[in-house]
């Protein structure tokens, strides 16, 4: 597999690092939790009658979305109970809680793609090499919620919002229904979930989304998806990655390395480097995102953007 590399030009100074961006990535900031993976709320301290009539107003706002869900849940599992695929095809409590503490060494993708292989008559080689969410470069983390699921550490696993603002587009504009699927749903389908697509695997997808959720803080989720999303042929996981395509570690990742992988989600095999075209129009967009999300200086994003147009193969 072809590497990244940079051109032989002079070293840009300046060069964007940690300190151009303007918040910590969300992955860092105050959502640790104890090893089991339980999140643990923040204690609201008691204020002044009017502020806390302003908070009833806003826990009155919030609860139609939280019972919908809620019903939506209980809906999916007695389909799923009905169509007797529950105990069968859904991964026990256990095995998603185990997640907590240990990266899967495998997934039902990585699975997928050696059967594809064999079937071709080619033994494919899996690159996966998991690391733990702090040795990942902040540039990777940020880009990854900001242009893949800027609600992440809003929702609880399904972004009812986005699908609802999807459906909308969808009919007024007579396209295509477009992606709304969060990092938690991808998760859910590459670890447990084949590619095929039907209303049975949707349900079940939406089941997994719900028990990562409950089992897992956003925080390690993030970790278990850094780790064991595809990038490529063979290639699984953020560290992989970073090596192949770039000869480096995940921590020591640039702005523009970082929005170059994320523009790769969630189809690698598609838009890469071997669609340039394509992958470096989405990787610009991953910038914008950033600029506009606050996470990085204007500077820094041009910076990014010129240092993608001296990566050659």
């Amino acid at each position: 597999m072809p590497r990244l590399r940079m051109e032989k030009t002079p070293k840009v100074r300046g060069f964007p690092g940690p300190k151009e961006v303007l918040t910590a990535p969300p992955a860092m900031a105050t959502r640790t939790t104890k090893a089991g993976g339980k999140k643990t709320a923040p204690k609201k301290a008691a204020g002044a009658s009017g502020k806390s009539g302003s908070r009833g107003a806003q826990k009155k706002k919030q609860a139609p979305e939280g019972i919908l869900s809620s019903l939506i849940y209980a809906a999916v599992f007695l389909v799923l109970t009905a169509a007797s695929c529950s105990a069968a095809s859904l991964p026990s409590d256990g095995r998603i809680s185990a997640l907590a503490k240990e990266f899967p060494a495998t997934t039902s993708l990585m699975e997928s793609r050696k059967r594809e292989a064999a079937r071709e008559g080619v033994s494919l080689e899996v690159i996966h090499k998991p690391v733990p969410l702090e040795r990942i470069s902040p540039f990777v983390i940020n880009a990854l919620v900001a242009s893949e699921d800027a609600r992440f550490f809003k929702h609880e696993g399904v972004d009812w919002k986005e699908m609802e603002a999807a459906v909308k587009e969808s009919a007024k504009t007579g396209r295509r229904l477009r992606g709304a699927s969060t990092l938690t749903q991808q998760l859910a389908k590459n670890l447990f979930l084949s590619e095929r697509r039907s209303p049975v695997r949707k349900l079940q997808e939406l089941w997994i989304t719900r028990k990562l959720e409950q089992h897992l803080s956003k925080d390690r989720l993030l970790a278990v998806y850094l780790n064991s999303v595809e990038w490529g042929d063979g290639v699984f996981g953020v560290e992989a990655a970073s090596q192949v395509w770039f000869g480096k570690s995940a921590s020591d990742v640039t702005l523009g390395e970082a929005a170059a992988l994320v523009a790769m989600l969630p189809n690698p095999r598609r838009i890469g480097p071997g669609a340039y075209d394509e992958w470096h129009r989405r990787t610009a967009r991953v910038l914008k995102r950033l600029l506009a999300e606050g996470k990085v200086t204007r500077q820094a994003a041009t910076r990014a953007s010129e240092e993608l147009e001296r990566m050659v193969f």
